[in-house]
């Protein structure tokens, strides 16, 4: 009762390539994203014929396209929020208000505030916009940025470069 010598060759493991396929089943894949999105185990047993393993696939595949559903949405909802409320245009993350071109918009509208001319004055009274506020809004700009440029106290007040 010792030991038998089996003989009998010992299956070879398989062998994948690059991609996570079996050699012998390259090209049984009738999607080719499916595929490259598959584990080296999942893509042997869809070559094997595991009828489980595509149901997983399909169902990992339906989860994937949820996911970038998800991601499209959350973008877009991104993109809402940095809207100017003004405007509508998507907001830059931080604008240099003393290089060109937005040197001379931060000029026109400093011209206007102080002449009280323009888009200075209320389009419903007539009467030029005191509140610095609502004609920072209104041109677009944020309002720390013209507070800067149009302070009550001239040694604090900014002025544009270049001028």
């Amino acid at each position: 009762m010792g030991m038998e010598n089996n003989n009998s060759p010992q299956p070879q493991p398989r062998r994948h390539n690059d991609y996570g396929h079996d050699d012998d089943h390259l090209g049984n894949h009738q999607d080719d994203d499916v595929a490259s999105s598959m584990t080296t185990a999942a893509a042997v047993a869809v070559a094997a014929g595991n009828r489980h393993a595509r149901k997983s696939i399909q169902a990992a595949k339906r989860k994937s396209k949820s996911i970038i559903m998800n991601n499209e949405r959350q973008q877009q909802q991104q993109s809402k929020e940095r809207q100017h409320p003004a405007t509508g245009h998507v907001k830059a993350t931080r604008i240099n208000w003393s290089k060109s071109p937005h040197r001379e918009r931060l000029s026109s509208i400093l011209d206007e505030w102080f002449s009280k001319t323009g888009r200075a004055i209320d389009e419903r009274t007539n009467e030029p916009i005191e509140d610095y506020k609502a004609y920072a809004t209104k041109v677009g700009i944020p309002r720390t940025t013209l507070f800067k440029y149009i302070h009550k106290d001239v040694s604090k007040r900014r002025f544009v470069k270049g001028e």
